[in-house]
């Protein structure tokens, strides 16, 4: 479905397959995903300033702030 949320686990196999050196092709292939989402969930990682290792040892509530704040749409201004 177009922009749902993927779950904290198939978000952290594509970070996991990214550090190890996996082309974005063969990690939407093996994660089951979008080559988009991908993408989409490797931007905001990129721009949250973590790395990999950081990422890894949060819990799921930071990451799911951080991710899940992609699919929120702002409010629009009257």
């Amino acid at each position: 479905m177009a922009n749902t949320t993927i779950s904290m686990n198939k978000i952290r196999q594509i970070l996991r397959l990214h550090d190890h050196g996996r082309s974005k092709q063969a990690i939407a292939i093996q994660a089951g995903v979008s080559h988009n989402t991908v993408n989409k969930y490797l931007k905001f990682f990129q721009q949250s300033g973590f790395t990999f290792k950081e990422e890894n040892t949060l819990g799921d509530k930071e990451p799911e702030d951080l991710f899940g704040r992609s699919n929120e749409r702002k409010p629009d201004k009257l």
